[in-house]
């Protein structure tokens, strides 16, 4: 888990029991400076895009990989979180 000094927890994808193969390739963000934080920031209003190639595991579709986030708005952040995310 990467540690963040300045700004929110980036969204990031690891394998579970479906491999990661390649790179992560997200939608556009929108870049601006965080009031809160300070620092320029990504992030996505309404809905997010992420797309990845994966290879099956021993569960086949019904495993998944693990995806941790975090959401804030204007004023506060929640607790980063990891969660399975099906395939």
């Amino acid at each position: 888990i990467k540690e963040v000094k300045d700004g929110p927890y980036p969204t990031t994808f690891s394998s579970g029991d479906a491999e990661i193969v390649g790179e992560v390739k997200e939608g556009d963000p929108i870049r601006e400076v965080d009031p809160n934080f300070g620092v320029e920031v990504g992030y996505f209003a309404k809905t997010a895009v992420f797309e990845a190639k994966v290879k099956l595991g021993s569960k086949g579709k019904e495993g998944g990989i693990k995806v941790r986030f975090q959401a804030c708005d204007d004023s506060r952040c929640l607790p980063p979180q990891t969660v399975n995310l099906p395939l």
